[in-house]
């Protein structure tokens, strides 16, 4: 139920707010990989938490750059 709220939480933001986030989240995992490789971490599960994260927003944005590619072709239709 959490991670649905997560995702329901993220689709709300503009696509601006998102890049801004996955950007934070990417540097994010890069230290706390460097973290790993210096036995630093030790809360390892984190990483997989980042991992999701970053794939749900890219889906949130797939979607939307999938979104706007369908309406632009309804309007060239018409």
């Amino acid at each position: 139920m959490k991670k649905r709220n997560y995702f329901l939480e993220k689709s709300k933001l503009t696509t601006t707010q998102l890049v801004t986030q996955l950007n934070v989240l990417k540097s994010n995992l890069s230290n706390n990989k460097i973290k790993i490789q210096l036995q630093k971490l030790t809360k390892t599960h984190k990483i997989n938490e980042l991992r999701q994260q970053i794939a749900q927003i890219n889906t949130i944005i797939s979607q939307r750059i999938i979104k706007e590619l369908n309406e632009a072709k309804t309007k060239r239709s018409n």
